[in-house]
């Protein structure tokens, strides 16, 4: 985006909130796909209530945390388009 945005339009985008952009997507996405970060079981992601199972139990912060990292992200895109084109 950084890169075309600027060829396709023939308008810079501002440096600064690029850079917040980018570090709160890269924390957002890395917190949203914990489970497949090395020393973490395999989160279930196909269950409503993983905490019915056992084995899903002890999962539910891992989880939350997912939970967590998918709406920043989703934040994150929202905040960098918003304040892009008001710009």
């Amino acid at each position: 985006m950084y890169y075309w945005y600027p060829k396709a339009t023939g308008r810079q985008l501002n440096e600064k909130l690029g850079k917040v952009h980018f570090w709160l997507s890269f924390v957002a996405i890395t917190s949203s796909h914990a489970d497949v970060l090395p020393g973490h079981g395999r989160a279930v992601r196909r269950l409503y209530d993983p905490t019915v199972y056992a084995h899903g139990r002890g999962l539910q912060a891992l989880n939350v945390l997912i939970s967590w990292g998918a709406w920043a992200w989703a934040r994150a895109a929202l905040l960098h388009r918003e304040l892009s084109s008001s710009a």
